[in-house]
Parts: structure tokens; C-alpha cells; sequence
């Protein structure tokens, strides 16, 4: 949902569509490939951008073939909220959950497929991400882990509360796609309750700081006001 361009993955099937089924082994993306601010006519291949419902993809001209060769943003909080849009019976499934725990059984459902009960599948779901959880001890998962909690430690200060901390990350996807990448280390954000944990695995003193500044900030800006109403 925030291609600034089109998706690699997406290029590379396109091209090999083409060279299989149609012995055009030449394709240019520069002149073939067509996508908003990019407009080629003709085209032998249109791209599709990710939406809240279908993943980035793209529709041969030639024979009419659409192809989504990669996976949607599961868990992103639109795809969330269209999920519940498009399965109102979903509500049901979600019904008493939190929002952190709805992210959390929504994900799973949309990846999965599968029915049962909210919490039956919160269990399911929190398990299967415990299992997940115990094989991310690579470098790279606590390099992300520790840029994500400086961002929002920083935001949180910035912003005022730990929700606007946690959204202005999400948002920094659509906003500043090259920060985001250098942050998370991909293209989407993670799940709005992924974020909030990375907070909560902070040391105490390291939340207490930065409350403490933000309490500092919000006196400061007040004083300023005060004085700005006196004069």
C-alpha cells in the first residue's frame, strides 16, 4: 500500500510472463510497464498497487492475465479495518478482544483462513507467534528491534502519548519510504501491537526518561503560552 514505485518481485514476474507466454524476452519497464505517474501507451503490462484488499500485482495486455506474485501487508491496520469492512462476521470472532489482541486474531485469520472462536484463535494465534518469536534471534531482528524503539521513544516525547508514537511510525511508510526501509528494514509496517511491545520490552528507566521529558516539553510549551497570554 505505499509502493513509491513498482515492486521488484512484481517487475521480474511481469518480465517472465512475458518471455514464457509470449517469447518477448525484451521486456523495458521504462517503456512497457505502465502505473500512475508513469503512463505508457501502449503497454504490455499495467501495474496494479497494493490496495487494503490485494496485494501489488499486474495485467498482461497481451492475453488479460492478472498475477499477484507477492504477499499482501498482513496486519497492516488498513488491511485490518477492510477485513472487517468486507467479513462482518468477523466481529464476532474479535468480539471482547482489545486492540492489540483483535490485530493479533485478524492477522492470523487473514493468513490462515481458518475458523474458530476469538479467543480460541488469540491462543492459536499467540502461540504460533511465541514459536515465531523464538526463531527471530538473528542480528537483523534486534537491529530492527532496537532502531524501532529509538523512533518511538523519540516520537513519544515528540508526539505526547505512546498511541501517536506507534502511529507515526506506520504512517512514516507512506511518508518518508527510504527512513521507514532504514528503520524496519522493509517496505510495510508491522503490526500496530508489534510496535507497542517494542515499548514495553524497554527497561523502566528508559520509559521513565522519556515521560520525563515529555512532562518537560508539555511545561515548557505551557509556560510559553501563559507568557504569551500575559503580555
Amino acid at each position: 500500500m505505499y509502493e513509491s514505485e513498482p515492486l521488484p518481485e512484481v517487475v521480474a514476474a511481469a518480465r517472465a510472463h512475458l518471455a514464457k507466454a509470449h517469447e518477448l524476452p525484451d521486456f523495458d519497464p521504462e517503456c512497457d510497464l505502465t502505473y500512475p505517474g508513469h503512463e505508457r501507451s501502449p503497454a504490455l503490462v499495467v501495474y496494479l498497487a497494493e490496495t487494503a484488499r490485494v496485494a501489488a500485482g499486474f495485467v498482461c495486455e497481451i492475453c488479460g492475465e492478472r498475477s499477484f506474485p507477492v504477499e499482501p501487508s498482513y496486519g497492516h491496520p488498513a488491511r485490518n479495518a477492510q477485513l472487517l469492512a468486507d467479513h462482518p462476521e468477523l466481529w464476532a470472532e474479535v468480539s471482547g478482544l482489545d486492540e492489540a489482541e483483535r490485530a493479533i486474531v485478524l492477522e492470523d485469520w487473514d493468513r490462515q483462513r481458518r475458523r474458530g472462536r476469538g479467543q480460541e484463535r488469540l491462543r492459536t494465534a499467540l502461540r504460533r507467534r511465541g514459536l515465531a518469536t523464538k526463531r527471530a534471534t538473528r542480528p537483523e531482528v534486534a537491529r530492527r528491534i532496537a532502531c524501532c524503539q529509538e523512533f518511538l521513544l523519540s516520537a513519544w516525547v515528540e508526539l505526547g502519548s505512546q498511541d501517536r508514537a506507534v502511529r507515526a511510525l506506520i504512517a512514516l511508510a507512506d511518508e518518508d519510504p527510504a527512513r521507514h526501509h532504514k528503520i524496519v528494514g522493509g517496505r510495510y509496517p508491522m503490526a500496530y501491537e508489534t510496535y507497542l511491545s517494542y515499548l514495553k520490552a524497554l527497561p523502566a528507566g528508559r520509559r521513565d526518561q522519556a515521560k520525563a521529558e515529555r512532562d518537560a516539553r508539555l511545561a515548557t510549551e505551557r509556560a510559553e503560552r501563559a507568557r504569551g497570554l500575559t503580555r
